[in-house]
């Protein structure tokens, strides 16, 4: 998403995008009514490793990498998603 980008027409992108994947009216209706846009910048964390998983991210621009912490402090990538995958494709 553009950092410019109302959060309307987020909304609006949001809302073909779950029609995209086929999800029922009342369920979209529901994420819609309950969603809050919020705008990351590159490299800023999202969650961490045992972080509750109460929420729900959908990726509308941009790239999201996902890591896993090693026994030495480094880290994993393990995975990696894109506003372009279709769920199917990229999961």
């Amino acid at each position: 998403m553009n950092p410019l980008e109302p959060a309307t027409d987020a909304t609006r992108r949001l809302e073909m995008r779950l029609g995209d994947f086929g999800i029922p009216g009342k369920f979209t209706d529901e994420i819609i009514d309950h969603h809050t846009v919020v705008n990351y910048n590159k490299g800023s964390m999202v969650f961490l490793q045992g972080s509750p998983a109460d929420v729900m991210f959908w990726v509308l621009a941009g790239l999201v990498k996902v890591y896993c912490p090693r026994p030495d402090g480094t880290r994993i990538q393990v995975f990696s998603i894109s506003h372009q995958c279709r769920l199917r494709s990229c999961i």
